[in-house]
């Protein structure tokens, strides 16, 4: 066949061109035998737990702990951060690690196995992606750090070529969309619990918690 009829969907929108040349394409998908290599699964909460160390099942969640690590050294103390946010093999790290995160993410969402999945086993996969890629969550956490005496750390965002971040962002939206309406729901209970403490401590500036326990929840 030397001509195909191409479908694209910019922003929400259809794009239809005729007749384009065989050679003009980069290769054709059989979507029908899309699968997903990884397992839907958040990373544990011990890095030593044996389910991180064991590869017979990949995750997910190794890619989440990975993402964690990436984040973790360009918050090391040693060094100058702007040094250290330039870190070639980190930033190769993440970007890679962050787009295999969102094409696995939406693979699974798109077959259905997230329909399928444990309400609790989603949750914290939401949970874990939020708070690597939400910035509202982010900047909740380093107030947190803030109150604990520690120095406000720099997101996974700093590494993260700005076109890949919003690639990924995009194939993970559903997931980040579902994880903001958990955390809404969380910090609801949080301050009718607390009696408006709680609110009045983030909101306000002069927080009346040490520590984030949305901190707590995530991890």
């Amino acid at each position: 066949r030397q001509t195909w009829d191409v479908e694209s969907y910019p922003n929400g929108g259809i794009d239809t061109k005729r007749r384009v040349p065989s050679s003009l394409l980069a290769g054709m998908e059989d979507v029908a035998k899309r699968k997903c290599l990884l397992q839907y699964a958040p990373t544990q909460k011990l890095i030593s737990d044996e389910r991180n160390l064991v590869l017979d099942n990949i995750s997910i969640g190794h890619l989440i702990l990975a993402l964690r690590w990436c984040r973790q050294h360009v918050n090391a103390k040693t060094g100058e951060r702007s040094q250290l946010a330039s870190n070639p093999l980190v930033r190769c790290l993440a970007e890679r690690a962050a787009s295999i995160l969102g094409l696995e993410v939406s693979l699974h969402y798109e077959l259905g196995t997230v329909r399928s999945t444990d309400h609790d086993v989603v949750r914290r996969v939401n949970a874990q992606i939020l708070e690597l890629f939400d910035e509202e969550v982010s900047r909740r956490l380093d107030l947190a750090s803030l109150l604990s005496g520690e120095e406000p750390s720099m997101g996974l965002k700093a590494i993260v070529d700005e076109d890949v971040w919003n690639a990924v962002v995009a194939e993970l939206q559903e997931g980040l969309t579902s994880g903001r309406q958990d955390d809404e729901a969380f910090l609801k209970q949080l301050e009718e619990s607390s009696g408006g403490m709680y609110a009045a401590g983030w909101g306000g500036g002069a927080a009346k918690r040490r520590m984030s326990p949305f901190r707590g929840r995530l991890m």
